[in-house]
């Protein structure tokens, strides 16, 4: 027994001194081993498996180049304005208006008369009593090219020396009687109606006349043609005198005559052309014309 325990004893004081001479290396090694080991766990969180980004490669927006030029700015189109077809003759002083294609020509005034090429001027239905020419309005010459067209107007006459009953009537120069007539409407007139004829020296004009009563006066409207074979070829074909007649109703029927006031005493109403009221140039009738497009 006493040999055991010395032999323990012994044993256990060989550890102790190992352990006082060795303490501080285990410790330290100790440590390290601790130190090592809370290294590795840090680097074993930071260190994660790289992820393969695989990114589409940047495309580079096109900016178009700035023209070198400048733009030329566009020259705005001018607007065409549209020229009526019509023009509309208007006399203020008999309360007349009418309305023709721009293409024809009218005539007033003095340039009013209208003559027959070749066998004199147009006589009037008054009679003796020729009354006013107000205006002619004339086709153009060669609306009817190649054939034996003359002429072919309307012209517009007022006579305040007649009564209702002789207006109804028509007496031409030319006749001894009185030529009845025929009750017409023409646009919104009311006419009473003659045809005549005359003819010389292969030329021959055909008129037919209209006549109302209005404002206390007599107004005359002629549409007239006229052809001429006078040195025409035999070949040379007729007018178609009933085309050139409608192309004029067609006038006529564009007359309005409105009512007009009476002339007081010592009042002048015609319109001052060409002067000043102080010292008017003359007193005819007063005559316009305005641009329309209703024919």
């Amino acid at each position: 027994m006493t040999i055991l325990n010395q032999s323990a004893s012994s044993k256990s004081g060989r550890i102790m001194s190992w352990l006082r001479r060795h303490l501080p290396e285990v410790v330290a090694a100790s440590t390290m081993a601790a130190f090592a080991l809370i290294v590795i766990s840090c680097s074993s969180k930071q260190e994660k498996p790289a992820t393969a980004e695989i990114s589409a490669p940047e495309v580079a927006a096109s900016t178009p180049e700035a023209s070198a030029t400048p733009v030329a700015t566009p020259t705005p189109k001018k607007v065409k304005k549209h020229r009526p077809t019509t023009a509309t003759y208007v006399n203020s002083d008999y309360g007349i208006s009418v309305t023709y294609p721009r293409k024809y020509t009218v005539n007033f005034g003095d340039d009013a008369q209208a003559i027959w090429p070749g066998l004199g001027p147009v006589a009037s239905g008054f009679g003796n009593s020729t009354g006013a020419t107000v205006a002619t309005i004339e086709l153009p010459g060669n609306m009817y090219r190649d054939t034996d067209f003359a002429t072919g107007f309307l012209k517009i006459s007022v006579n305040k020396q007649v009564g209702r009953e002789q207006c109804e009537q028509f007496a031409m120069e030319k006749a001894d009687d009185a030529v009845q007539s025929a009750a017409v409407k023409v646009g919104a007139n009311d006419f009473h109606e003659v045809e005549t004829t005359v003819a010389e020296n292969l030329k021959q004009g055909n008129a037919r006349y209209y006549h109302a009563f209005e404002n206390d006066a007599c107004y005359e409207f002629a549409i007239a043609v006229e052809t001429s074979r006078d040195g025409a070829d035999d070949s040379t074909p007729q007018v178609d005198r009933t085309d050139v007649f409608r192309k004029l109703e067609r006038v006529l029927a564009t007359v309005r005559i409105k009512p007009i006031e009476k002339q007081k005493e010592g009042e002048d109403v015609h319109d001052v052309v060409g002067g000043s009221p102080e010292s008017p140039a003359t007193s005819e009738p007063a005559s316009t014309l305005l641009s329309s497009d209703k024919l």
